[in-house]
């Protein structure tokens, strides 16, 4: 197998694709190829009302040159970047198969923004330009791909990496990787101010207790990106019944503030009901947690301490909490704090 790599990156209208993808071919020296460029330059002059039907006709055309020169750069071991919108699941497959028959490995950015900052963004692209933009969005556009948008779920899901950008930033979530340990360590103990979490973090490393762990990243003022954020899931034990434990999670305190924290939790419980665990339980602020669904609930306990209220449960499937009931076990991990 080639040691080139594709990566797909998919998101909805006006999250910042085409910016992320040229970033991230400039990180990893890939040839990158995006749709609006090419729909612009070759089919703009000739589209009146935007049309589904035609509009998908000359996207295949594109794409069909596009994989053409595509495998000879794979070819030659460059990098490819696929800017090629990728709303839907079966589109997503249909280049990663591609690949495998190239014998090149696949990976997916999802890239994502607030809705209303995405339509912001589109009505300021229309109007000013800039480097990005290859055609205008119109309203009635950006609500026909709104509504074709798949994002990944499941396997798909846990193997993305997560992009959210937000004004003029972005950071990146992804599953964290084994070369990760020493930067996860360092926020860790920059988060908390002693080392006990990022001990809990590493024993459970590989552990049959080890759940849903993610990093946050950001650029690093290169082409490279450094960690800035944490989140542990883990195996939690309430009676008879299994579930996860949310914690710890922690951003870098130079990053705090800006949302990473709340999109780490986000995206780590999605991916825990991914892999259908039934529910999840976390020791923490209400005011914070609630806004993700948590509750407290008398019937079920924990062995740390909190304000009244603090420890909290959230069902991860439909019925996830039915007939659990008790005091939640946490790994032996946690021994040490």
């Amino acid at each position: 197998m080639s040691d080139a790599m594709v990566t797909l990156v998919c998101g909805p209208t006006g999250a910042g694709k085409t910016t992320w993808a040229i970033e991230h071919a400039a990180r990893c020296g890939g040839l990158r190829f995006s749709i609006d460029e090419w729909m612009a330059e070759l089919f703009a002059a000739d589209r009146g009302e935007p049309q589904l039907a035609w509009m998908l006709e000359r996207i295949a055309r594109c794409e069909t040159v596009i994989w053409s020169l595509c495998t000879q750069a794979l070819g030659r071991g460059v990098d490819v970047v696929l800017d090629l919108g990728f709303s839907q699941r079966e589109h997503r497959d249909k280049f990663g198969a591609l690949a495998k028959v190239a014998g090149v490995e696949t990976v997916t950015h999802w890239v994502d923004a607030d809705v209303e900052q995405r339509r912001a963004r589109v009505v300021q692209r229309n109007a000013q330009g800039g480097d990005t933009f290859a055609i205008d969005v119109t309203p009635a556009m950006f609500e026909m791909m709104e509504a074709r948008f798949e994002p990944p779920a499941g396997p798909e899901r846990e193997a993305c990496t997560k992009v959210t950008t937000r004004n003029e930033s972005s950071f990146t979530l992804r599953a964290e990787a084994p070369g990760d340990a020493a930067q996860v360590g360092d926020v860790l103990q920059r988060t908390f101010g002693a080392p006990g979490e990022a001990e809990v973090v590493a024993r459970l490393r590989g552990s049959e207790d080890d759940g849903v762990r993610l990093v946050a990243m950001v650029g690093d003022g290169g082409n490279g990106q450094r960690v800035v954020g944490h989140v542990q899931m883990s195996r939690v034990r309430i009676g008879e019944h299994c579930g996860v434990g949310l914690r710890p999670v922690a951003v870098d305190p130079e990053h705090q503030g800006r949302g990473l924290g709340q999109t780490l939790v986000t995206e780590a419980l999605a991916r825990s009901a991914g892999r259908s665990e039934p529910f999840a339980v976390v020791l923490g602020s209400p005011a914070y947690y609630g806004r993700f669904g948590f509750a407290h609930d008398p019937a079920i306990t924990s062995v740390y301490g909190g304000p009244p209220g603090a420890f909290q449960v959230l069902a991860l499937q439909p019925g996830g909490l039915e007939g659990v009931a008790g005091q939640a076990a946490y790994s032996d991990a946690f021994s040490v704090v």
